[in-house]
């Protein structure tokens, strides 16, 4: 048997892997994902937005699995959840400046209505690294997600 000697940011990294890649309590599958934003002719705080930057957070997904007597019909990825909301920064050219701003706001989240592609180009039955967020301003000024797509392998 042969011993294998791990600096500690290998042990860390190891570890952090495995826990990520572990079945949550209740037999649900998480992946962390980074959401990019789709956010064409919004405004805040009175400026067209420039760039909002990606984030990242973890989201969890339940693999429903059809068996029939001759075998598995389908896979199919359901009930996508994540956080309520999230913290973004938000990139914009106040009128008449030549340095941009950058300010926090918060985007609250609907996981209900999730929409799931199974586009991706993925090596494994789950969810893409990646998701989209389409934002909308609601009349207050608050930023919502308006559509969350989640690319997905399915079979």
């Amino acid at each position: 048997m042969k011993k294998i000697v791990l600096t500690e940011t290998q042990a860390e990294k190891l570890m952090d892997k495995v826990v990520s890649e572990q079945i949550a309590p209740s037999d649900r599958y998480t992946q962390e994902v980074k959401c990019g934003f789709g956010y064409h002719n919004l405004t805040y705080q009175g400026n067209e937005i420039d760039w909002i930057e990606d984030v990242k957070f973890s989201v969890s997904f339940d693999i429903h699995v059809d068996a029939r007597s001759y075998g598995i019909k389908d896979i199919n990825i359901m009930s996508v959840r994540g956080p309520e909301a999230i913290e973004i920064v938000v990139i914009y050219y106040p009128e008449g400046a030549e340095d941009h701003v950058e300010a926090d706001a918060v985007v609250r989240l609907n996981w209900d209505d999730v929409k799931i592609d199974n586009d991706a180009d993925i090596g494994w039955i789950g969810i893409d690294h990646d998701i989209d967020i389409e934002l909308e301003v609601d009349q207050e000024g608050n930023f919502t997600a308006s559509m969350i797509t989640v690319h997905s392998k399915e079979i």
